[in-house]
């Protein structure tokens, strides 16, 4: 699923993206744009692996740097990105669906235009929220277990290796990378409210960064992962509000009458 993040790149080394199997050159170039029509955007430019689409595409400038090994450092600099993502994740949508007549939701994935469509899980609880790793291998996702509670559950990309990452006799649900892939904010019943927690993307260190008596829910990582936004009725009906991304110095960002989900 395509991931927009808005980070301010001057001239000098501001973004290294790690790359394995990259090869190597010493020489800083401009960066072709991508042919007309594809659907990553016209000035979209691809570096190894990554696709990257910058706001101004004369000013940007890629250099290899070798290190002798078998992974090579890039560095991306001289113009405002709109979005840096893998291909495979401005290439495919996941979902959920029961579309193969079985009683339960599935996770599913398919090209942006409904082909290649793939059946990723076929389990016999109900599977929802998928949502690409930001280096879209893995996905992750909510598992809800018949007569039992949901648990996050992450897999590779083609649907293997599901492993189960929180293990709570409450509902855990909702599941959002943060943009470095690290760690996964979710919301969970465990406190006997919905609170918000973040955990490591192995599942390591669950952390409860909310604590009110009313629900907090739906969190959503800003794209620099220091601030998260989340849903909340603690002023008697839903708004969006953000916090730092462990939890302090919350504030509105709507105030409003309606329902609204971050």
């Amino acid at each position: 699923m395509k991931r927009r993040c808005a980070v301010l790149v001057v001239l000098g080394l501001l973004i290294a993206l790690i790359m394995a199997e990259c090869g190597g050159g010493d020489s800083a170039v401009n960066a072709p744009p991508a042919t007309p029509g594809d659907d990553i955007g016209i000035e979209a430019v691809s570096v190894g692996p990554m696709v990257i689409r910058p706001a101004d595409a004369g000013a940007l400038q890629v250099k290899e740097i070798p290190n002798g090994g078998t992974v090579s450092v890039v560095a991306v600099y001289g113009s405002r990105m709109e979005y840096v993502a893998i291909q495979e994740m401005l290439d495919h949508i996941v979902f959920a669906s029961d579309r193969d007549g079985g009683s339960a939701y599935d996770i599913w994935s398919c090209g942006l235009f409904g082909d290649d469509l793939t059946q990723l899980t076929d389990h016999p609880a109900e599977e929802s929220n998928p949502e690409w790793s930001p280096d879209g291998q893995k996905i992750v996702f909510e598992r809800d277990y018949p007569s039992e509670d949901s648990e996050i559950i992450v897999m590779n990309e083609n649907g293997a290796l599901a492993e189960r990452l929180t293990d709570n006799t409450a509902d855990d649900d909702n599941p959002s990378w943060s943009f470095d892939g690290r760690r996964i904010a979710f919301e969970s019943y465990r406190d006997g409210n919905w609170e918000i927690y973040t955990m490591y993307a192995n599942g390591d260190v669950e952390t409860n960064i909310t604590n009110n008596a009313a629900s907090d829910t739906d969190p959503s990582w800003s794209p620099l992962g220091d601030e998260i936004l989340f849903a909340s009725d603690r002023d008697r009906n839903a708004e969006i509000f953000r916090m730092n991304a462990d939890g302090s110095d919350v504030g509105h960002l709507t105030t409003t009458d309606g329902v609204l989900n971050a």
